[in-house]
Formats: structure tokens, sequence, C-alpha cells
């Protein structure tokens, strides 16, 4: 049905189009039907085979959500609005950009990992973000990457003065190589400055796009379309070999052991995850290690100041470190503890994955890491609930799980071997684990940088709410079991 320009309206948060309103956070595009914008792929809506490029209609372009779900791929729909004349329309044209406030102006430069995940990246580029970008008038220019870590080498290289931002299509790991290629520019305090970030699910697990609350393609380029920013802490890692920067989370014992073994079932997608957690469930160990901790509300330990370097010294890459700049730098730390424990992980953000809510304390820009280890009581009918509820953070309300938020921490596997850790008499194998990667096995000494970045957010970004969802699923588990006990 089309509708006349004497029926549509705006208002702060919808487009009424006769009787129908659209929410302005979901509209991605307004076009005259005769310029060269492409409906986006994939809809069946009547309504294009009526479009007549006669200059006085107007297609309005957005995202209807099933059933409210931002981790269900949308709807497209599309509106038509028939105006009087070609000037009227093209009157409304600019009228609903300027309400609509979309803010991406400069090229983006698009990082394209096909071989990521399920090796849907390309598939996703080719039908759905490129006519996006193209309806919205999104400028851009596109890379793939063709071995690994060519991401990195790709943004370290790059022009920053010919880009706006940087998104990557693909899996958390092309989005971190991204991140990482960044930091290890010289000009890196420009590049991050300069540069917003952002990421359109691509891969088989596709944590940022859940903890921004924009999970599927659809709903990631829309996110990139309207162009809201948010800062975003990240975290330096000092392994025995490299310092690596990263964005999501260091695992290890139990949930590190699932990940990075789940990577042989990578082509199943996220289902991965849970079938591998259940084998691990079944050889279940426990593992020692020393720990030393600086908790975030800390004013003790004063950070240590970079030193100045003379004028002609080699640039220095990423930012300094302020409390881990030595391997003993944690002798001034305020809490030191042994334990045996059966996983250990350390959270920037909420989500570790599409389904598993890590840490439900976590936030964007909190300017912490939020440390929680299970302690070896924990049985293993604990941990099995907690791997078919992974959305409800069984382990926030577990008194064997320990949490503290820090600004740093050492971490000291004790008797293990693993990558590049020879095998010693009586000692376990193990896996260091950080954003989905195995690094090398050994102390790791590990700092929050605070608002390093800018990443694209939805307009709709709320952290709460995943508080409160998982709230609710706890609630209704534990009525579940306590009407089981009854019977």
């Amino acid at each position: 049905m089309t509708v006349t320009g004497a029926d549509v309206s705006f208002t702060a948060s919808f487009l009424t189009v006769g009787k129908d309103q659209i929410p302005k956070d979901y509209i991605y595009a307004v076009t005259r039907t005769d310029s060269l914008a492409i409906p986006a792929a994939g809809s069946q809506n009547p309504i294009l085979a009526s479009i007549k490029n006669d200059g006085i209609h107007v297609l309005i372009h957005s995202l209807q959500l099933k059933n409210n779900s931002t981790t269900v791929k949308p709807l497209f729909k599309y509106s038509l609005i028939a105006f009087e004349t070609p000037s009227e329309a093209q009157a409304f044209v600019a009228s609903a950009k300027t309400w609509l406030g979309h803010r991406i102006h400069k090229k983006l430069l698009v990082v394209i990992n096909p071989v990521s995940g399920t090796k849907q990246a390309k598939d996703r580029w080719t039908k759905t973000v490129i006519p996006m970008f193209d309806a919205a008038e999104v400028p851009y220019e596109a890379r793939f990457t063709e071995k690994a870590e060519h991401a990195t080498d790709i943004t370290s290289k790059m022009s920053l003065e010919a880009y706006s931002g940087v998104i990557s299509i693909g899996g958390d790991g092309t989005f971190h190589e991204v991140l990482n290629g960044l930091l290890l520019r010289p000009d890196w305090q420009e590049a991050v400055s300069s540069m917003s970030i952002g990421m359109i699910s691509g891969g088989s697990a596709n944590a940022f796009p859940r903890c921004i609350d924009a999970f599927t393609a659809e709903l990631s380029t829309l996110t990139i379309i309207k162009g809201f920013q948010k800062p975003m802490d990240m975290f330096a890692a000092v392994t025995p070999k490299a310092t690596i920067y990263s964005f999501l989370c260091i695992f290890y014992g139990f949930i590190s052991d699932v990940d990075i073994d789940s990577n042989n079932l990578r082509a199943l997608g996220p289902v991965r995850f849970p079938l591998m957690a259940l084998y691990k469930l079944l050889k279940l160990q426990q593992y020692e290690v020393k720990l030393h901790l600086l908790p975030a509300d800390d004013t003790t330990v004063q950070p240590i100041e970079p030193p100045s370097l003379p004028i002609d010294s080699p640039p220095q890459f990423g930012p300094p470190l302020k409390y881990i700049v030595r391997p003993d730098s944690h002798n001034s730390f305020p809490v030191h503890t042994d334990a045996s424990l059966i996983y250990l992980n350390v959270m920037n953000l909420q989500w570790a994955s599409s389904d598993f809510l890590a840490e439900v304390n976590a936030r964007i820009s909190d300017g912490c890491l939020w440390l929680n280890y299970g302690d070896s009581s924990i049985k293993r009918g604990e941990l099995l609930q907690q791997i078919l509820n992974q959305e409800a953070a069984l382990d926030s309300e577990n008194p064997k799980s320990h949490r503290v938020a820090v600004k740093a921490f050492v971490l000291e596997p004790v008797n293990v071997h693993g990558k590049s850790l020879a095998k010693q008499k009586g000692s376990k194998k193990a896996i260091m684990d950080v954003s989905g990667e195995e690094v090398d096995l050994g102390p790791i000494r590990c700092e929050v940088l605070p608002s390093l970045v800018t990443v694209f957010v939805p307009p709709w970004f709320n952290e709460e709410k995943f508080v409160g969802e998982a709230a609710e699923l706890r609630a209704k588990l534990h009525d579940k079991s306590k009407k089981g006990f009854c019977r």
C-alpha cells in the first residue's frame, strides 16, 4: 500500500506513515525511488515490485524485529510514500535525513575475513551490508584478508586521513586483529583517537556484537549506519614472549580447554562450545595457581609513570603500562592468593560468545576487569547446570565462585605444561586463552586500559538489559527446581 505525503509525520522517536509507526532507531535509509539505492537483499515485500522510478515516490528502508529479539535475524521492511511533485519528494528526503541524524560521512575501511567461523562473512557483505550501506549512502572501501593476521597488517598500515573508521566482518578474532593493528602503529594514539571501530558478525562466537546488543549482521550494519559511539576499555596481557592488546577475556582451566579445543568443531558454529564443554566435563581437572591482585578500588598502589624518552628514540608502540611494567611489579599488590581452581575467567565485557553470559557485572567502559574463579569444591552437576544455562549467569550466585573487580593482576600457573612450556614430571596439560587465541603458557601479567578505543554501538544499547534478563532466567530456573523437588 502506498501512502501519500499528507499522511506522514515525524516525532522524536517514530516516523508515522499512514497507520504505521516506524521506530527511528530501526530506519537505516530514506531514498527516492529514482535513485541508485539498492533495496536490501532477502526481502519478499511485494511493495518493491510496485515501485516506479518517477521521482515522486520515496522509500523508507527499515528493519523489523521478530518477537522483539535482537538475536534473531530481523525482517527488511519497506514503506512507500507518494508526493505530488519530485521537488516535494526531494524535500521530504532531505528533512528525513536531517531527522535521522546519521553520522557517517567519511569513508569506512571494511576488513572482511572470508574464512572466519562458518565462512559466512563474504556472503553477508554482498547480500546484507553492501545493499544497506548503499541505500544509506555510507562511503566505504573493502579489503579481504588472505592469511592469518592480515587484518592486523591492513590496519597497521592504513591511512588515517582517508577513513573515519574501521569495520571488521568476521569473528571476534578478526576484530581483535583490527584493534591490534591500530595499536601496533607508531602513531597509535592518533589512530585510536581518530578511528571509530565496529564489528559485523560473521564468525562462530560473535561475542562483541552480542555485548552491544546488535548480534545479527543486519543489526550490526544498522549500528554502523546510525553512527552512535561509546568508549571501550581494553587490556594488555604480557605473556612470556609477547604483549597482547585485547578487548574480551582471558580464560584458564576448564573454559580455556573448551574454547581452544572446540576450534576443531568450528564448522558447527556456536554449538561447538556446549558440545566440547560436555566432553571436558567428563575429564574435569583441577589447576593450582598463584594469583596477585590489584583491586579496582585500591588507592595504595600508585601507577608508574612512563619515563621521558629522548627525541631521537625509536617510536613506542601501544599504550604504556602503569601497574605491570616489571615481572615483579605485583609484589606491591595488596592481595596474594594460592588457589586450587576448576576455571578462571577474566572478562572485560559481559558476553564471551553468543550464548555465554560470562560476567554479568562487566561494563564496556567501567575501568576494570572482572576476575572470577571457581574453586575445586565445585561439582560436575553445578558446572553442568552452568553449561546448560549459559545465559543465566548461575555462577554469580554460587558461593564457590569467587569474583573481584581489578585494575591489574598476575596469574602464575603451577606445575603445568603447554604451549612453549615443556612437560615436566607430574605436570598437567593446560591452555592459556586470550580472547579465543591460545598464547604461550606461563605467568601472565594483565592490566586494564580504560576507555582506550571508540566503538560503534546501537541507539538502544543498554547493558542493564542483560542483567535483568539473566535474573529473570535464574528466577525461572529456581522455581522449576523447587517444583521438581516438591514432586
